[in-house]
């Protein structure tokens, strides 16, 4: 067996990409929360836009950091994917745009494009999402981040850029500015929509309002004193804390915002929420304990497909379903009628599940009267 580790090259990759720069107010974040801005700064923790944390969803923050990077070098990977195609019509990859050069603000577009009879640039970013999600595009940080890039192409600087990034020359400014965002399905690229792409004007409005909050966020750095939360901001609504997919996501700052505005609850029934977050905790570490069992009781009956084992606490039981291409088949269609799958999920479905095989299905059964009688006698001898 090597001794190199191929997931580790691969960790290694995304770290180096993802973390190459020092925390500052950067343009894809400006359109988002401005106190979630300045925590991620002060603190030094990765800033996630809205859309990103529907995807991870709440964890530790080496957790949500991880998931966060992996799916930034995702996109990473479709823009380099992009590129030659987007040269071909006469693009530029990684043009540096300096917006503010008096306040540092500056940021690199995905692709730029001078059109030199009507005068016109075009900047076009490259998104990644889930397709689930292109109903609700685009979203509004990522325009108001192409808006700040337009400012800084009509009104700052704008350069080409060599292999490494660095400036290597100076491209002049347009008279007017188009921007664009394309939107990628994170499950599959070839999953293609018309809602997958916008095209919107330069909106002087909205960059001067961007730009207010960017002072304020400087403002309160330098102070060391979070801003105020904005207020039509509500403890239980988007951006602090919303539902998805069936799951509720909340803000990774949401105790330093709302904390004390929910403290007023009662002593009896926060001691409750305490408890109820503990007996969660040991759920999910239970959860894990079960899966290792699980995982060394199937590797112990590997040679057996059916097995029913009966203990003094309950039976377990494994079974081994073999699912064929055909009936794959029938439960695409299936799912289809049912309304429960989408034709344009449906290929992508059928691919993962046509050949054949093997599901590993354990159960449990306890008695539990057993059961209670042992953790009595437990209780007993703790005592003693």
């Amino acid at each position: 067996m090597s001794t190199i580790s191929l997931r580790g090259i691969l960790k290694s990759a995304i770290k180096d990409w993802v973390h190459r720069e020092s925390p500052r107010i950067r343009p894809s974040t400006l359109g988002g929360c401005i106190r979630k801005n300045y925590f991620s700064i002060v603190e030094n923790t990765i800033v996630e836009t809205e859309e990103l944390q529907m995807v991870v969803g709440s964890g530790s923050n080496s957790e949500v950091s991880d998931i966060v990077d992996g799916y930034l070098a995702t996109g990473k990977l479709f823009e380099l994917f992009l590129t030659p195609h987007f040269q071909r019509q006469g693009f530029l990859h990684q043009c540096l745009i300096i917006i503010d050069p008096s306040s540092n603000l500056y940021g690199h577009s995905d692709f730029y494009k001078y059109d030199e009879e009507s005068k016109t640039g075009y900047i076009v970013d490259i998104k990644t999402t889930s397709y689930h999600h292109f109903d609700f595009l685009p979203n509004e940080a990522h325009v108001a981040q192409v808006q700040l890039y337009m400012h800084g192409a009509l009104y700052g600087e704008i350069w080409r850029t060599g292999e490494n990034g660095e400036p290597v020359e100076r491209l002049p400014n347009p008279e007017k500015c188009v921007g664009g965002l394309l939107y990628i399905a994170r499950e599959n690229a070839a999953l293609t929509s018309e809602k997958q792409e916008h095209w919107f004007p330069y909106n002087p409005r909205l960059v001067e309002e961007i730009l207010q909050n960017k002072a304020k966020l400087s403002e309160a750095i330098a102070k060391g004193e979070p801003p105020p939360i904005p207020p039509h901001y509500t403890p239980y609504s988007f951006p602090c804390l919303f539902i998805t997919v069936g799951e509720s996501v909340i803000c990774p700052y949401w105790d330093r915002c709302w904390l004390s505005s929910v403290s007023d609850i009662g002593e009896e029934t926060l001691k409750n929420i305490t408890e109820m977050v503990k007996r969660f905790v040991r759920y999910k570490e239970a959860e894990r304990e079960w899966e290792e069992y699980r995982k060394v009781f199937i590797e112990c009956t590997s040679a057996t497909p059916q097995v029913r084992v009966t203990t003094p606490l309950g039976v377990v039981e494994k079974t081994t379903q073999v699912r064929s291409r055909e009936n794959a088949k029938r439960m695409v269609n299936l799912l289809i009628e049912e309304g429960k799958l989408s034709p344009e999920e449906a290929w992508d479905y059928y691919e993962r599940s046509k050949s054949n095989y093997e599901a590993v299905v354990v159960k449990v059964y306890p008695n539990w009267t057993a059961f209670q009688q042992e953790e009595e006698g437990r209780e007993e001898n703790g005592n003693e």
